[in-house]
Formats: structure tokens, C-alpha cells, sequence
């Protein structure tokens, strides 16, 4: 009796634990599944991972009180259940995880290994989340890294990084100006180049899915002498993410970085005013804590929308 007690106990358990497999493997698909509904197939989710950056900190609190991390952008590929990331920072872990409990991507996703990162400029942050993601990372699958060439040679000289390289852990690839990448089945990316200091290698980037595009412009420098011109760039995509550091030019240039590489927000709004564009979603990112238009009371909030333009925030999504 004690024999046919125990095995039944031991069979329940086994088909509990079968049973509870299940649901999690149910669970995760039909994550992916509510997250390719009503989208075209190879369409690309466009997710902001941040509105802000001072100094290279991982986050800061802003005259309102509020939190931001580092402007980020994560790019998900539902046909091919990948993921790519630009500029991921520091935080990139905190930042997947409450977009992912936020119901905006597949829950884990920021213990999965991303499938590659793309730069547009090299600093600490940039280089402590590459740490960040290392850390979750597989040993034996390295880590493309994709940035112009003078960002690569920054970054792979920094400390934090450099036992990365002799391990083959990141694989630094180049990408020029103009020349189009295609990640996964697709997603198709081109660099802009960003005329801040050439030897920086500042990009921005012109990011397509299967039907849609969106320009990611989060330090642009001049937005007059952007090659090809920033009213061309505009006419070829349906979103435009452009640089909301500062609000005008009384504001301070938070990160060091020379005042022309971060234009303010009013003289974007002069610029667009004068366009020619057809429907175009225009929205602010890369937000300084110290950004006064942060405040929902600040007027200027309410005149941007008045213009048919607004903010990037945490967690705002594009389908392409």
C-alpha cells in the first residue's frame, strides 16, 4: 500500500511539474503572440528606454521629481523574436524590465541575450551598459556592437570593457554613413552622421520596419548642417525622435558636450515651421532632468501640441 501511495504521489507531482512547463511555455508564447497582433508581418516595435541624460549618471531626478535614465532605444523584431538596442545605458536591465511589466514587451526580456547594439556616440554610460548586458550574456556568444569607426576604437579602449575583447565577448562592427544595415529579416538601418566632432563618431539613425520608418536623433549637433538635410531625412520616415536636451538657449548643455550639440527645442520648432512635410509625428527625447518642459504645467508643453508635436517619454512605443 505504501508502494502504490508514493508512486501516485510522485505521478501527481511529475504531471504538476509538466503542467506548470506548460503554462509558463504557454505563457511566454502568448506573450509573443499579443505582442504581433494587428501588425503586419516584419513589422518593428520602437520602445523609449529614456528621456534623459546628465553626466553620464545612470539616472536623475528632474526639477518635478521624477525619474529618468539615459535615452535608450530598444527595437523589437516579433517575426524574429529579436532584440537590438541603441545606446543601451547603465540602467538597460531596470529600464526592459518595466517595459516588460508594463505589458510592452515579452516578460525576461531583459535576461535575454540581445541580439546586437547599436551606438551613437561613446561615453561611460554607453559602456556600462554593454557591462550590463555582458553580464547576463552567454560567454560563448559575443555581443555585435555596431558605431562608427572613432566610437569602436573609444569604446574599446575604455577600462570597464577592455577584458571583453582578448575573450571575443564583444565584436565591434563598423558602419559608414549612408550605407544600410539589415538586422534580422527585417529591420533595416541606416547612420546618419551627426556634425558634432568627427573624430566622436556621433551617429544618428534612420530605422525602417515593414512598413514604416522612424529617425532616431537623440545629439544631432546643428540641425542646418545634418547630411543629407534634415528636411529630406524627414520626408523619408513617418517618426522622427529628435534631440529635447534643452529647451532653448538659456538652458545648460548637461554633458560636457559643446552647446551646437545639443540645439534647443525652439530652434527644432522654427525649423519644422518653415517644412514642407507631409504627416509627420515629430517628438522630443533625450530630455535633460534640468529641461524645464519636463513640468506638465510648463506652457510650452501645451504650445508643442498645439504644433502637432510632443515628448518621447519612458516606455512610448512606434510600430514600423
Amino acid at each position: 500500500m505504501r508502494q502504490v501511495f508514493a508512486w501516485s504521489v510522485w505521478s501527481c507531482l511529475c504531471g504538476l511539474c509538466l503542467l506548470l512547463a506548460g503554462c509558463t511555455t504557454e505563457t511566454a508564447e502568448a506573450r509573443w503572440r499579443r505582442i504581433r497582433l494587428d501588425v503586419p508581418p516584419g513589422a518593428i516595435k520602437a520602445i523609449v528606454l529614456g528621456t534623459a541624460a546628465r553626466e553620464c549618471r545612470a539616472s536623475a531626478i528632474d526639477p518635478t521629481g521624477v525619474s529618468r535614465s539615459p535615452a535608450s532605444l530598444c527595437l523589437l523584431s516579433p517575426a524574429d523574436r529579436s532584440v537590438f538596442l541603441i545606446d543601451p545605458s547603465g540602467s538597460v536591465v531596470r529600464q526592459l524590465a518595466q517595459v516588460a511589466a508594463a505589458g510592452g514587451v515579452p516578460g525576461g526580456l531583459g535576461e535575454a541575450p540581445v541580439d546586437a547594439v547599436l551606438l551613437t556616440h561613446a561615453d561611460a554610460e554607453a559602456a556600462a551598459g554593454l557591462a550590463a548586458l555582458l553580464e547576463l550574456r552567454p560567454a560563448e556568444r559575443p555581443l555585435p556592437v555596431y558605431g562608427a569607426r572613432a566610437a569602436l576604437e573609444s569604446m574599446a579602449a575604455r577600462a570597464e570593457l577592455a577584458t571583453s575583447f582578448p575573450a571575443g565577448r564583444i565584436e565591434l562592427r563598423e558602419v559608414l554613413p549612408g550605407k544600410e544595415l539589415l538586422l534580422g529579416t527585417s529591420l533595416r538601418v541606416t547612420p546618419v552622421a551627426a556634425p558634432i566632432d568627427a573624430s566622436a563618431g556621433f551617429l544618428a539613425y534612420r530605422v525602417e520596419g515593414a512598413g514604416k520608418a522612424l529617425l532616431y536623433l537623440p545629439r544631432c549637433g546643428p540641425l542646418d548642417a545634418l547630411s543629407p538635410p534634415l528636411a529630406r531625412l524627414l520626408e523619408s520616415v513617418d517618426v522622427a525622435l529628435l534631440d529635447g536636451t534643452r529647451l532653448d538657449g538659456r538652458d545648460p548643455n548637461p554633458d560636457g558636450l559643446p552647446d551646437a550639440a545639443h540645439p534647443p527645442i525652439g530652434e527644432a520648432v522654427r525649423l519644422l515651421e518653415r517644412m514642407s512635410l507631409p504627416a509627420l509625428h515629430v517628438r522630443f527625447t533625450h530630455l535633460a532632468p534640468g529641461n524645464p518642459i519636463l513640468d506638465p504645467n510648463n506652457r510650452y508643453q501645451k504650445l508643442l501640441r498645439e504644433r502637432g508635436l510632443d515628448l518621447a517619454v519612458d516606455g512610448s512605443e512606434y510600430w514600423l
